[in-house]
């Protein structure tokens, strides 16, 4: 795992295109209304804290680990076991060719150390309601489900689960 650099944009687009169709393929709309978008990833880059997994000098997934308050969780905020730092991953997505092949897992696991080594005491995520692949992965890893937030997705507002591992 390391930091998403401007030179990664097309292949982390190419990631995130790919987690657009296999969603769509699901049937979930997740994803489905332009968001994430080009500019929006570029943004996720820029601020330092998204981060790509290489295998062998290919990227094979990419997530966005926001440090700052999320605001879509204020709703439930007081629901959460912890309110200390934490990391939120945001639009963790894996490249088609890598998928059923412990990807998603591997980085996981690196981004839990990474929480850990950053002296986080929590990490979020959330998932749309329909999205079990992710709703599966999250429970391997003993993360807590929190609630349900909205988050906006270009169009409207959609409902998410949100969970939390503390660390």
């Amino acid at each position: 795992m390391r930091i998403a650099e401007i030179k990664d944009l097309d292949e982390i687009m190419i990631i995130i295109n790919d987690g657009k169709k296999a969603l769509k393929k699901d049937g979930i709309d997740q994803w489905q209304n332009g968001l994430p978008d080009r500019e929006g990833i570029l943004e996720n880059i820029l601020t330092g804290e998204s981060f790509v997994y290489e295998e062998n000098g290919e990227i094979l997934s990419f997530a966005y680990l926001k440090k700052d308050y999320e605001e879509d969780y204020r709703g439930i905020e007081k629901d959460f076991k912890n309110h200390g730092p934490y990391l939120t991953i945001h639009r963790l997505s894996v490249r088609e060719s890598a998928k059923k092949k412990g990807v998603a897992k591997k980085f996981f696991d690196e981004i839990i150390g990474y929480g850990k080594n950053l002296k986080m005491e929590a990490i979020r995520i959330d998932t749309h309601p329909d999205n079990f692949k992710m709703q599966n992965l999250i429970k391997k890893f003993s993360f807590e489900k929190i609630g349900i937030c909205t988050v906006d997705d270009k169009i409207r507002r959609s409902e998410r689960f949100v969970y939390e591992l503390i660390l």
